[in-house]
């Protein structure tokens, strides 16, 4: 029940950012945020958490060693973090909106 909330929160919050979009490109249990076409933030419904971009390894690493986000093997090789969605809702939307900037940013 509380993952359902936090996925609501999620997509309400990225919603209510400028030029972003949700979408389902892998199924309807795959939730993708994007701002200009480029993913900030994902969720798979009924999964551990949110996927969000760091801004390098050693952020995503410092985010990990921090308690912060969790270090998932399919995102290991990347600059991408796991928040679970058991991260206090402040938490979450200072790093869903670090995310989001950080891609806008590069997004051009």
């Amino acid at each position: 029940m509380l993952d359902r909330m936090r996925e609501r929160y999620i997509d309400r919050y990225c919603a209510a950012l400028d030029e972003t979009k949700r979408t389902t490109p892998f199924g309807p249990h795959t939730i993708i945020w994007t701002v200009r076409d480029h993913v900030f933030a994902a969720y798979t419904v009924g999964g551990a958490g949110v996927s969000l971009r760091a801004e390098d390894r050693a952020q995503a690493h410092r985010l990990v060693a921090e308690g912060k986000a969790i270090r998932v093997e399919y995102l290991r090789e990347g600059v991408w973090v796991l928040l679970a969605w058991s991260t206090p809702p402040d938490e979450l939307r200072f790093q869903i909106f670090s995310s989001y900037e950080l891609v806008a940013a590069t997004a051009g």
